[in-house]
């Protein structure tokens, strides 16, 4: 959405708001009036600003993607899967890919008791934020996985993919 404030200067704000014409979020028009803006006023500089919202982007993609093992959940054919949390302030969560077979994409999982490939991993699901993980179980054995996470904001926007990591199940 813009806003628009038109306001009669003098001349060293005007000069200034020369200055911000190279701003990519800054639209300026501006121009002699006599009177346009005050019926009564004396001809004068005034200067329509219209700000634009900065377009929302999508978040950085999670970093240090990686496997957290014990012998329990090796055991049951799951995975931990743990990520540096991302700072963006309009973050609302992460999705987990996943596969078996072969490394890279596509990410077209099946098969895990939490569902296919990607699961939706919501901020107001993890138990600590600042440190996200998810256990992924049923797992097929005698089969390698291969796991990528991005992040997605309020918008819907969603990030690269993290790192690839992966386990061989026996």
């Amino acid at each position: 959405m813009a806003a628009g404030l038109m306001k009669r200067v003098g001349p060293k704000l005007f000069g200034f708001i020369l200055s911000m014409v190279f701003s990519p979020f800054l639209i300026f028009a501006f121009g002699v009036t006599e009177g346009l803006c005050e019926p009564d006023a004396a001809p004068g500089i005034s200067i329509l600003l219209l700000f634009e919202e900065q377009p929302a982007m999508p978040p950085m993609a999670p970093r240090h993607l990686r496997i957290v093992t014990d012998g329990a959940t090796e055991a049951l054919s799951a995975v931990t899967l743990a990520w540096d949390a991302n700072s963006e302030t309009d973050l609302a969560g992460y999705r987990v890919y996943y596969k078996a077979g072969s490394s890279g994409p596509p990410y077209v999982g099946t098969g895990a008791n939490q569902g296919t490939s990607p699961i939706d991993v919501s901020l107001e699901g993890l138990v600590d934020p600042g440190n996200p993980n998810l256990t992924i179980s049923g797992l097929d054995e005698g089969e390698t996985w291969y796991f990528v996470v991005t992040a997605y904001n309020n918008a819907g926007m969603e990030s690269d993919f993290s790192n690839e990591a992966s386990i061989a199940f026996p």
